[in-house]
């Protein structure tokens, strides 16, 4: 008998081959997702946590000043799909993190209380949204 984690790498891996990747371009090199907007993006309830504005300037800058960021490809962020997010998430987590873009701050610091390691900040722009969601609260799975 398999184990969960085996079935759900064959489940993800059998949702990966039916994504439709024509319209993605081709280009070459390391891929910097960066945006503006990624500078927000700061835990409201406890100013020491790693997530911060300053830590995403002090890397862009870092980048620069060892002229790095000049050999990088830089990405835009997008909305991620449902479809997308359901390859590592499931309808109900998916539904659940929708419903926090209604939430106030404390409503937002109880739910992420649940949570280690996890906030949620009140900055409603889809693609921060679902960037933050993608990228930062993938432990909760």
């Amino acid at each position: 008998m398999r184990s969960r984690e085996e079935q759900q790498e064959e489940e993800l891996s059998s949702r990966l081959k039916t994504l439709d990747l024509s319209s993605w371009s081709e280009v070459s090199g390391t891929g910097l997702v960066y945006s503006e907007i990624f500078t927000h993006h700061q835990n409201l309830w406890d100013l020491s946590h790693v997530e911060r504005p300053d830590r995403v300037t002090f890397i862009m800058s870092e980048l620069q000043r060892q002229k790095l960021l000049s050999l990088c490809v830089t990405v835009e962020p997008r909305e991620a799909t449902e479809e997308e997010l359901l390859l590592v998430h499931t309808k109900h987590y998916i539904d659940a993190v929708k419903a926090t873009q209604t939430m106030t701050q404390t409503e937002l610091q109880s739910l992420s209380e649940r949570y280690d390691s996890v906030y949620l900040h009140p900055v409603r722009t889809h693609t921060h949204t679902h960037t933050h969601t993608h990228t930062h609260t993938h432990a909760l799975q």
